[in-house]
């Protein structure tokens, strides 16, 4: 009776803690595609000149700064971050054109035209976000080489970068807006495994 009673007591317990970690979870894929949106806002309205991002970013600039001051190595430390961001491109790639539904967790779901729909999103999304940061990399590539941290762009100094010519920031802008499409999409539809 009491090893009834406990158990009972500790699969409740374990079903509060699952339901916690699935709210905790599908509110923060809401909150990243919502930033992401608002970054794809950010970006068609410096299209449109309407709005204005800033061409670098003081706390990138920061960083940077006092990692490359870190003789004698500091500069290859930025240069390998670089190559870091550049890398997650092609792991972002790999991942989202490889096995698509490891990206969506939606196995086992009886809406395949809707699955295929999002998988299409998620590929553009992440496809535009990588570039993005593969193209900060770049970036701090730069300002290692040159040994300048003004060359480091945050991704409003990357959006700006991308200003000319036009339909490049556009496509950035589509992408971005897919990406946090594809991540309210997730809020809602992954199935989240518990930890």
């Amino acid at each position: 009776m009491v090893y009834g009673a406990w158990s009972k007591r500790s699969w409740t317990q374990k079903t509060r803690e699952r339901l916690f970690f699935a709210i905790l979870t599908r509110m923060s894929f809401a909150g990243v595609g919502f930033v992401y949106l608002a970054l794809a806002w950010s970006a068609s309205r410096l299209l449109m000149r309407t709005g204005g991002v800033r061409p670098g970013g003081r706390p990138e600039q920061e960083w940077t700064a006092s990692f490359l001051a870190l003789r004698p190595y500091g500069q290859w430390l930025v240069a390998f971050a670089g190559i870091g961001f550049i890398g997650f491109l092609f792991y972002e790639l790999h991942r989202v054109y490889t096995d698509g539904s490891q990206v969506l967790k939606t196995e086992g779901t009886t809406r395949k035209a809707e699955d295929l729909l999002a998988l299409r999103i998620a590929q553009i999304g992440i496809t535009a976000r990588a570039v993005v940061f593969s193209i900060i990399g770049f970036f701090l590539i730069r300002s290692a080489v040159d040994y300048d941290p003004n060359k480091v762009r945050g991704i409003s100094g990357t959006l700006a970068a991308l200003r000319q010519p036009p339909w490049v920031l556009a496509t950035i802008a589509m992408g971005l807006t897919a990406y946090g499409g594809y991540m309210l999409f997730l809020s809602s539809r992954r199935r989240i495994d518990p930890v």
